[in-house]
């Protein structure tokens, strides 16, 4: 099969096309033709050697990519030959920058009738992270909402841009925080306020928030804590030694007011995703779509941090 890997860490100058020997499919798990796949920063940030505390580095040649979506070829458990799956691959190591991926049931879910392979690979890793972070980190009712305040930092980015329509649909009056450009995308989808990040003005200045979800990462917690209410959270998907640290603290004062958002991959979140986009309430925005061959322009593209929504790599027609 051809892949794009990493032939040594660093920068994506170190990508290269190559073939692979076929995964086989292990006892119980699906064989799945990749159709689609999609970028995030981890997959750059691994091979860097940039991911927090650098816990985990793949082994080399490194194939990026946690997100697939793509046809059942070798069919297990609930899903025949030729059923339509996405899912974000439960490895710690990658692996979806391939023509053929090898995963357990348990992992993947149904892509929605009338829903792409491209919107599809775009979900999983960013639309979980948002969910996540605002659901099982920030404590955001996923119903009844009303009255909550959220603001979501990077609200034009890829998990930001989910984090918007989820709060949305919960029922939040949610403000994102984005560059002056991507305004009129944040509005679109769901956001009551944007808030121009470069003109130097306070989100807070309409009051304080019950949640705010950090997509960037770029600013310490303390920046963003004295804009809570008194019930709420600053939940950062980027996070720092330095948000851990401060989780520990307030955990230590019976306070929950700093979490470090680590994503916990789920079929059944990706299944209630995939309901709210069935839903009309949520979409995915791609910005870019590669060829596999051009991974490398992909990961380039990604770490210029201008990225509006999600970059998508076309594997197979």
């Amino acid at each position: 099969m051809k892949v794009a890997r990493y032939r040594a860490y660093g920068s994506p100058e170190n990508i290269e096309s190559a073939e692979q020997p076929d995964p086989v499919a292990g006892t119980g798990q699906l064989l799945v033709k990749v159709h689609a796949s999609s970028v995030n920063p981890i997959d750059w940030k691994m091979a860097g050697g940039h991911f927090p505390f650098n816990l985990v580095r793949p082994g080399l040649p490194y194939l990026p990519g946690f997100d697939v979506a793509g046809e059942v070829v070798t069919a297990a458990g609930d899903f025949p030959v030729g059923a339509r799956v996405h899912s974000r691959l439960p490895t710690v190591r990658g692996g979806a920058s391939a023509e053929l991926v090898a995963v357990h049931p348990r992992d993947v879910a149904p892509i929605p009738e009338g829903m792409s392979y491209a919107d599809a690979a775009a979900i999983p890793l960013a639309g979980m992270t948002a969910l996540q972070g605002l659901r099982d980190h920030a404590r955001l009712p996923l119903a009844g909402a009303d009255g909550y305040r959220v603001l979501v930092v990077g609200a034009s980015g890829g998990v930001g841009h989910f984090g918007v329509q989820i709060a949305r649909a919960a029922g939040a009056h949610v403000t994102g925080l984005c560059s002056g450009r991507n305004a009129e995308l944040v509005r679109s989808l769901g956001a009551h306020e944007v808030v121009d990040y470069t003109t130097g003005a306070s989100p807070a200045a309409g009051g304080a928030f019950d949640v705010i979800l950090d997509c960037v990462g770029s600013q310490p917690a303390t920046t963003f804590t004295p804009w809570l209410t008194a019930r709420g959270v600053y939940a950062s998907t980027a996070p720092t030694g330095a948000t851990f640290a401060w989780q520990l603290f307030y955990a230590l004062t019976f306070r929950r007011r700093v979490r470090a958002v680590m994503l916990g991959p789920s079929a059944a979140d990706l299944r209630w995703l995939d309901g709210l986009a069935a839903r009309g309430a949520l979409r995915a925005h791609v910005d870019a779509t590669f060829p596999l061959a051009r991974l490398a322009d992909a990961h380039r593209m990604s770490i210029a941090g201008r990225t509006r929504g999600k970059i998508v790599i076309a594997v197979a027609e």
